[in-house]
């Protein structure tokens, strides 16, 4: 039981930093398109 709930855990982890780079990434693609714009 202990194992499962662990695994469970770390799964969760997992998920929230995945979703936390995908954030990011998108942030970043933001102001690259901000800085084209400006550029042009």
């Amino acid at each position: 039981k202990a194992r499962k709930q662990e695994s469970k855990k770390a799964r969760k982890q997992e998920s929230k930093k995945a979703r936390k780079q995908e954030s990011k990434k998108a942030r970043k693609q933001e102001s690259e398109k901000a800085r084209k714009m400006r550029a042009y």
